[in-house]
């Protein structure tokens, strides 16, 4: 009875919690575990100011909670810590409501206008725009379940959480990480699409993207294994009431999910280059287009980020709280990837409107070309056209062209002599850049 009321003194003043009318009452599993962790923290049960502070205190307390009591209980528990401690009351839970509905628009945004260019322009949609579009509905989903858990306290400290909410948040945080592990998976392959597409003529390149897509396919089939049961039973995840569950080390398979990526991410950079640079271009050119592809960098330098704040993931006492920083990078990491991956199709897009802001301009009275073509004139060929020798021609996609032209994809040009024979010129979605026939390559 001594050590009771010692501690009831002590941990749970009984002035501090008649001034806060809101502290519960504690139960007998929290009282015995607070027994038994404080004398091994190396706090005397008279100094407040040591257990509020001790670190070690607070793990050990928690890991008696969680192998022995409820969830109610450690959250009650957790209350009377704050009022006792003089806890701050803070909240980023409107913060992360607003970052992740502008992620939802704005990804939502580049993938339709991706969608729309290659359907506007192209007529038809390529593989990697159908992952693509898959992998923003996945995300859609995940950012959806990350608001959720927001609105229902993620954000906050545990200790500010309503009853119930813990199983609630970390439901939703189960399903959001599993989502985002094969949305980071399907963006990285319809990158890889995308090459195969652009590059159809570089037999050892496209066996080294399949080989990579493989690795890729492989790689993200085992994490997401790894996810879905890292808890026994699955549901221990996110109700500890369960007795007997066990879990993996959620902070190793957070890192190796973390490192597995950074790998992907560099091969994808690193995919191109040989062949970018290998392209009958000038070197302004060629560091114009390998930049486009080096820009999927981006998402490699957030996946960096991310792993600094996996130190504390899986281990936390506070997750509704310690747990948003890892939460928003992860949801800046899908958002960076599915960005990277339309921005070639969004050039496109650009390119084709200023093209065609540049014709009606040209054609306008006073722009028009008059008198025969010459090399600096420009002019604009229609299906079955014949331009003529030497001529400079501002082609629209999916024109044909006869005769021998010089072609302006865009703002870049390419002197072609098709020799007569009828060419397609066809968009590649770099953007701007065309194929002329079969062979040759307008960037």
């Amino acid at each position: 009875m001594k050590l009771l009321r010692a501690l009831l003194l002590i941990l749970f003043s009984a002035i501090v919690q008649a001034q806060s009318q809101s502290s519960p009452d504690l139960s007998p599993c929290a009282l015995s575990c607070v027994a038994q962790t404080v004398p091994a923290a190396r706090c005397s049960l008279d100094d407040v100011a040591c257990q509020c502070k001790s670190k070690p205190l607070s793990l050990l307390l928690a890991g008696c909670m969680v192998a022995n009591c409820t969830m109610q209980e450690s959250l009650d528990l957790s209350r009377s810590q704050a009022v006792t401690c003089r806890l701050p009351f803070e909240d980023k839970s409107q913060l992360m409501i607003g970052l992740f509905t502008a992620v939802i628009i704005f990804t939502s945004i580049l993938v339709i206008l991706r969608l729309a260019s290659k359907f506007f322009i192209k007529k038809q949609l390529a593989a990697e725009d159908n992952i693509a579009a898959l992998a923003q509905c996945m995300s859609i989903v995940s950012n959806t379940f990350a608001i959720r858990m927001a609105k229902f306290g993620f954000g906050k400290h545990l200790y500010s959480l309503k009853d119930g909410a813990m199983k609630t948040i970390f439901l939703r945080f189960y399903i959001g990480e599993n989502i985002y592990v094969a949305v980071l998976g399907l963006v990285k392959i319809s990158i890889l699409a995308f090459y195969l597409r652009i590059f159809q003529h570089e037999t050892r390149f496209r066996l080294a993207v399949y080989a990579t897509i493989i690795f890729i396919a492989l790689g993200t089939t085992t994490i997401s294994v790894l996810t879905i049961f890292q808890c026994h039973p699955v549901p221990y995840f996110w109700d500890k009431d369960l007795r007997g569950g066990t879990c993996v080390d959620i902070n190793a398979l957070a890192y190796a999910n973390s490192g597995l990526s950074i790998v992907q991410d560099l091969l994808i950079i690193v995919l191109p280059i040989r062949v970018v640079w290998m392209m009958n271009l000038d070197r302004k050119k060629k560091w114009s287009v390998a930049f486009m592809f080096a820009l999927g960098g981006f998402g490699c330098i957030i996946s960096i980020i991310r792993l600094q704040s996996l130190l504390i993931f899986g281990t936390s006492i506070d997750p509704s709280w310690d747990y948003v920083p890892v939460t928003i990078w992860t949801v800046l990491e899908l958002a960076v990837a599915i960005i990277c991956s339309c921005l070639p199709a969004l050039r496109t897009l650009i390119i084709h409107i200023y093209t065609r802001f540049a014709s009606s301009f040209a054609r306008s009275p006073g722009n028009s070309d008059t008198g025969n073509s010459s090399v600096n004139s420009r002019t604009r060929l229609r299906v079955g056209e014949r331009g003529r020798n030497g001529s400079t021609a501002s082609v629209g996609m999916g024109a044909y062209l006869m005769a021998d032209v010089h072609i302006e994809c865009g703002r870049l040009d390419i002197k072609w002599e098709p020799s007569g024979e009828v060419r397609h010129l066809e968009d590649t979605g770099v953007g701007g850049e065309c194929l002329v026939g079969t062979n040759s390559t307008c960037m």
